[in-house]
Parts: C-alpha cells; sequence; structure tokens
C-alpha cells in the first residue's frame, strides 16, 4: 500500500520503504493523488514549486527515477511490479507528456479513506450507526497523521492534502457521532475531549462532550464543559456559542434526556 496520510510511504508484505528525498516523495504524493490519471510535465512541476527552478524539468525526471527505483525495490518478490509502477507519456505534438502511476484506487491510503468515509456518512444518513462506526472505525486505522508529512510540496499541493485533514476531524466527530448513539459513552467521551483540546474552536465536539459528561450522569460535568466552552469561544472569536449549543444547555438544565440524547445538530 502507498501510505500519504502521515509520513509518505510504500508497505508490501509489511515492510515499509521510505523514499530518500523530500522531492521524491512529493512527487510520487502528486501522481498517488491522481491515481491511473496522466499528470503532465507542468502540473507536477506546479504541484512540487511555488517557484519552479530553472532545471525543474531535469529535477522532475530525477526524482520519478528514484520513485521508479523504490517501487521496483519494494515490489520485487511481491508479484506488484507489473500492477504498481510509474509509466511515461512521451511528448507529441499534442502535449508535453506525463507520467501515470498505475495503481488501484485501494492501493493508497488516502482514496481509502476517503471511501470509508463515504460509507460512513451513507450509513447515518440511513440511521444505521453500527454499519457508520464499522466503516470509520476501519477509516481511523488508516491515519497515521497530517496527509504528505515532510515532502517537498507547493501551496497547490498542500491545499490538496490539508483538505484531509479537515475531513479527517469531520471524520472524528462522526465516530463520536456513531459512538454516542451505540452507547458507547466513555469512549465518545474520551474521544471529545481530544478533540476540545486539539481544536478547541470546533463547536460539534464541545457538543458532543457535554452530552457524554450528561449521559454518564455527570451533570457538573456537562455545565462545566459548556461554561469552558462559552469562554473559549468568546475570547477567542468574540462571539457566544451558536444558537445550537446555547439550546443544547438548555436541555441539559432541563434534564431532557431524548433531546440531548438525540441531539439533531449532532448527526
Amino acid at each position: 500500500m502507498i501510505r500519504l496520510l502521515g509520513q509518505v510511504e510504500f508497505t508490501f508484505h509489511d515492510v515499509p520503504w521510505q523514499l530518500p528525498t523530500s522531492a521524491s516523495a512529493g512527487a510520487l504524493t502528486a501522481l498517488a493523488l491522481d491515481v491511473g490519471v496522466t499528470v503532465s510535465h507542468h502540473r507536477l512541476c506546479d504541484m512540487l514549486w511555488d517557484t519552479l527552478p530553472s532545471s525543474a524539468i531535469t529535477n522532475l525526471r530525477g526524482h520519478i527515477a528514484e520513485v521508479r527505483r523504490y517501487l521496483r525495490l519494494a515490489t520485487a518478490d511481491t508479484g506488484d511490479a507489473q500492477r504498481i509502477q510509474v509509466v511515461t507519456l512521451r511528448a507529441s505534438r499534442g502535449g508535453g507528456g506525463g507520467y501515470r502511476l498505475t495503481a488501484r484506487p485501494e492501493d493508497i491510503d488516502v482514496h481509502l479513506f476517503g471511501r470509508h468515509a463515504d460509507l460512513g456518512q451513507k450509513a447515518i444518513r440511513h440511521g444505521d450507526w453500527a454499519a457508520a462506526h464499522r466503516a470509520l472505525s476501519e477509516g481511523m486505522r488508516l491515519w497515521r497523521g497530517p496527509a504528505g508529512m515532510g515532502v517537498t510540496a507547493s501551496d497547490r499541493l498542500r491545499a490538496r492534502l490539508d483538505g484531509f485533514t479537515l475531513r479527517f476531524l469531520d471524520f472524528r466527530e462522526s465516530l463520536t457521532e456513531a459512538l454516542i448513539r451505540l452507547g458507547d459513552l466513555q469512549e465518545a467521551s474520551h474521544y471529545a475531549q481530544q478533540m476540545t483540546a486539539d481544536h478547541p474552536l470546533r463547536e460539534r465536539p464541545w457538543a458532543q462532550l457535554i452530552r457524554t459528561r450528561y449521559l454518564l450522569g455527570d451533570l457538573d460535568g456537562a455545565h462545566v464543559s459548556y461554561d469552558r466552552a462559552r469562554r473559549t469561544l468568546n475570547e477567542s472569536l468574540g462571539h457566544d456559542p451558536s444558537q445550537h449549543l446555547q439550546q443544547l444547555h438548555v436541555a441539559v438544565i432541563r434534564r431532557d434526556d431524548a433531546v440531548v440524547l438525540d441531539d439533531r445538530g449532532a448527526a
């Protein structure tokens, strides 16, 4: 598998391989994001550098050669050498040529991650929280950190990679919601506490923390969590919590178990 989540590497038969330079890792990353598609020399250069070096095409060829060499070494004894490789599209009158990574989307972690996220969201829309939990848990196992850590990347490529981190935050919140709906409140509370610590300006984890504390019978903890959310948002953003979070707090005060559990703004 080609792994872009966290430090870029590929793993075959449980043996991890890392490319020797950040630029070759960046070239692999750019090709893997568009697996099966021919990416032009010009576009690849734009994905690697904001300001092109004078020898950009020559440098790119060297980085691609490194990717090929390491892929051949990693797949030599696995039977994947013909299936996973970088092929060249020669320049013609109609274009300047390019490269294509031949692999299946399921050979690349970011595409598998996206598939699990889609399955999880589909299950949530159908109210199948057990199926959502299965799909989202599988996706969580792929996450090793922000996509493309340490690779050479232009602002354009970095923006695409950062999109996976944003999706991961939604992903993790959805998994927390599935845990709440399935009654695994201790685990859900743990996830929500981590999220409020790491991303204190996102309201959904605060709502989930308030709900889990309440549903665990910790009414004081629910009130404290709301006060922390209100103070954090006010000090950092200059405004009070959203109407949804305020209404949730009212439900806590009224001890309205049904509203707290089936929080319509949470799913």
